[in-house]
């Protein structure tokens, strides 16, 4: 009998230290993704400036996807653990999408410098306003989960 205990509680143990993630591992990996996609807005600001607008706002659009496709998983990981609604985080992607491929398709149409810098400053204003939402349900998340852990 006491072997026995001695043997199951050695096995919860090593269940609890090996397949378990905590949500905050989640959330921290969330908002690692979120610093890149502000990275790539404002690199792509200087770049659009002064290249082949179609090559660098395809570049820009296929990376800012790639992040966003990344944080989509993080949120599905964080609603498997059960702690959320990760509509509003999901929608808030959308958002970021379809800025992203408005933005393509403005640049595309202007042929004007001028029109094209205030393209570019209407985008990152809009990305910036849109990132630092996602970022504050992020943390908000953060202080909520207080130490949730994930069985996956």
């Amino acid at each position: 009998m006491i072997r026995n205990l001695g043997f199951a509680l050695g096995m919860s143990v090593l269940t609890a230290s090996c397949g378990l993630d905590m949500m905050s591992d989640h959330l921290g990996q969330y908002d690692q993704r979120m610093v890149s996609v502000r990275a790539e807005i404002a690199s792509h600001a200087s770049a659009a400036a002064g290249a082949e607008v179609a090559a660098v706002e395809e570049g820009h659009l296929t990376r800012t996807l790639g992040h966003m496709g990344d944080m989509r998983g993080d949120v599905r990981q964080m609603m498997d653990c059960g702690s959320m609604d990760g509509s509003a985080m999901m929608g808030a992607m959308d958002d970021v999408e379809r800025e992203c491929r408005t933005h393509r398709s403005s640049m595309a149409a202007i042929t004007d410098s001028a029109a094209l810098r205030a393209e570019e400053g209407r985008h990152q204003q809009a990305m910036d306003g849109m990132m630092g939402r996602m970022q504050m349900h992020s943390q908000s998340m953060m202080s909520a989960s207080g130490g949730m852990r994930c069985g996956h």
